[in-house]
């Protein structure tokens, strides 16, 4: 019953635990062999019977771990004024759940187990890794940031583009490029890299 669950940490670590197990499911049950996208509203599709509800993916991430915002592109909000689900989401939501939360995708952080008891490290590593991890380049000689576009989709829940600067100061290790994004990072040029839907390793 997600109704027991008291407070944020264990709103957080249930659901985005449920989210990673389900994508898993998803991607074995309907036979998906090198992208998600092979299988129309794949997001939409795979879901859940929580207490008496059911929560499909785009549910879980949106509806309940982003306070109820509209997905990217998307025009309405995943559960409307009266749905009873409202109840058990998050709010205000934590920006950094996008990066414990495995979409099968190459382009996407890995899945990470999350407990209550250490969730903020849990939270805090993994951000650690996105940010310094491939989806982030820095190229101080060429004032020019390449960006995942996770940053750019998910902006609002960072605070808009000095949400995410201040996120990618905050994480990203020191170096001259950390310099660089202290120093210059918000008049740098700003490019968003190609999203790679296809599989990640869990395949194998």
């Amino acid at each position: 019953d997600p109704g027991c669950l008291n407070g944020p940490a264990e709103r957080i670590a249930f659901w985005c635990n449920l989210y990673n197990l389900l994508v898993i499911h998803g991607v074995l049950e309907l036979g998906i062999e090198e992208d998600v996208r092979e299988q129309p509203d794949f997001f939409r599709r795979s879901s859940y019977r929580v207490g008496g509800f059911f929560f499909c993916l785009d549910d879980i991430r949106h509806g309940i771990l982003r306070d109820n915002r509209r997905p990217p592109h998307g025009l309405w909000r995943p559960f409307s004024e009266t749905d009873a689900r409202l109840a058990l989401r998050v709010s205000p939501p934590e920006p950094r759940v996008h990066f414990v939360m495995g979409g099968a995708c190459l382009s996407g952080p890995a899945p990470v187990p999350c407990t209550v008891s250490r969730l903020e490290e849990e939270l805090a590593a993994a951000t650690s890794a996105f940010v310094n991890g491939p989806q982030v380049e820095i190229y101080p000689d060429d004032n020019l940031l390449r960006l995942s576009p996770i940053f750019h989709w998910y902006g609002v829940d960072f605070g808009g583009y000095d949400g995410v600067m201040d996120l990618l100061i905050r994480y990203r290790r020191p170096s001259p490029e950390r310099d660089f994004l202290a120093e210059r990072g918000r008049a740098a040029d700003l490019e968003w890299k190609r999203f790679d839907w296809r599989l990640n390793l869990w395949k194998a």
